[in-house]
C-alpha cells in the first residue's frame, strides 16, 4: 500500500513537472516567433500576420531560414513565403524534382493555350467569354504562378551553391 501511495505521489509530481515544461516550451516558442517576426519586420512584414500564421516553430529550421536571402525576398514580395520556408531545408534532389514538375505544368498549360480543344473536349460549345477567360486569364496566371514557384526553388538551389550549403 505504501509503495502504491509513493507511486501515485511521484506520478502526480511528474505530471506537474511535465505540465510546467510544456508551458515553458510554449513561452520559448512564442518568443522565437516574435524574434523571427521582429527580424522580418525590418523587411516590411506585418508582425501580427506572422504570429497569426505561425502555429508551430521548428527550432532547427528557424536559424538557416532567417539567413536566407530567398526567404527574405519572398517575404518582401509577399509571395510564396510558406513554400520558401518549407523548401529551404529540402535535399537538392527533391528541389530538382519539384523544379522539373513545375516545368512540366508550365508546358502543359502553354499547350492548353495553344490548343485548348485538346484540354477541353467540348471547347467549341463553351461560351466565348469562358474561352477567353481560360486562354487569356486563368491559364496564363497559372503559368505565372508555376514560373514564380519554379524560380523560387531554383533560387534556393543557387543560394546553396553560392554559399556552399
Amino acid at each position: 500500500m505504501g509503495c502504491a501511495v509513493k507511486a501515485v505521489a511521484r506520478g502526480a509530481g511528474a505530471a506537474k513537472n511535465v505540465a510546467t515544461i510544456c508551458k515553458n516550451l510554449k513561452i520559448a516558442e512564442r518568443t522565437l516567433v516574435l524574434e523571427a517576426a521582429a527580424e522580418a519586420s525590418v523587411v516590411g512584414v506585418n508582425i501580427g500576420e506572422i504570429v497569426k500564421s505561425t502555429t508551430h516553430v521548428n527550432l532547427v529550421k528557424i536559424i538557416p531560414q532567417t539567413e536566407s536571402e530567398v526567404l527574405k525576398s519572398a517575404i518582401r514580395q509577399n509571395k510564396h513565403v510558406k513554400m520558401a520556408r518549407d523548401y529551404l531545408d529540402k535535399p537538392a534532389k527533391e528541389l530538382q524534382k519539384s523544379i522539373k514538375s513545375y516545368e512540366k505544368q508550365i508546358a502543359i498549360h502553354q499547350e492548353k493555350i495553344i490548343n485548348p480543344s485538346q484540354a477541353i473536349p467540348h471547347w467549341d460549345t463553351l461560351h466565348p467569354e469562358r474561352r477567353h477567360a481560360l486562354t487569356n486569364i486563368k491559364w496564363p496566371s497559372e503559368i505565372q504562378c508555376y514560373t514564380e514557384q519554379k524560380d523560387l526553388l531554383q533560387a534556393i538551389l543557387n543560394e546553396r551553391i553560392n554559399h556552399g550549403k
